[in-house]
């Protein structure tokens, strides 16, 4: 699952990864309409998020079996399909059960 700006797609969208198909989702957290030049604090339901993108399993139990780990976070910024500039700073990140 990939969180993303994105300048084509609205706040909120969900697509298929380009490369990777429907094994990797993207979602839209911000938009073409979100101000830039401002520092932005996000806050994700990482297990909710699993949940609507790639389907509920139909019970608690084995949602929690097939979404329980997280293989790897990458922070990336990435213009190379529009051939744009950007620049970015990210900051602390962090997990929490809440």
């Amino acid at each position: 699952m990939n969180y993303v700006w994105s300048g084509s797609n609205d706040l909120g969208e969900h697509w298929n990864n380009p490369y990777a198909g429907e094994k990797v989702k993207m979602l839209a957290v911000r938009d073409a309409n979100s101000d830039v030049d401002v520092w932005y604090a996000e806050k994700r339901n990482v297990y909710q998020d699993m949940i609507t993108l790639f389907g509920d399993k139909g019970s608690e139990q084995a949602n929690l079996k097939s979404y329980q780990y997280i293989d790897v976070v990458a922070l990336m910024t990435d213009t190379d399909d529009s051939s744009s500039r950007v620049e970015s700073y990210y900051g602390p990140i962090s997990f929490s059960s809440e």
